[in-house]
């Protein structure tokens, strides 16, 4: 177990490389000596594990700026406008019910 802990770990690192890198995956992992595939194993489990733990992964396309605050699409399933002012305890609880929902 630790061994896939020490991985997992290794590849979340490598994920949040990849994200500030701005490359896209092709050229992340050219410049890394990485398989396409195993990158996209390695995402995926990933996104997997932080789903069973109640996490929702958004990337920034999801994310738009409004004139009034800021819209987030989490899929096609919700869609949460926040606008200035907004109540920080109470997105905690709709992000909590949308995980119980899951």
């Amino acid at each position: 177990m630790q061994q896939k802990d020490t991985r997992s770990a290794l590849w979340g690192r490598r994920r949040e490389q990849y994200r500030e890198s701005g490359l896209t995956r092709k050229a992340f992992c050219a410049k890394h000596h990485l398989k396409l595939s195993t990158l996209d194993y390695w995402f995926c489990r990933l996104g997997k594990q932080e789903k069973e733990n109640g996490l929702v992964e958004l990337d920034r396309a999801s994310i738009a700026p409004a004139s009034s605050g800021l819209f987030v699409s989490v899929g096609e399933d919700y869609r949460i406008e926040l606008r200035r002012g907004f109540d920080p305890q109470l997105l905690a609880e709709v992000i909590q019910t949308l995980g119980q929902l899951r």
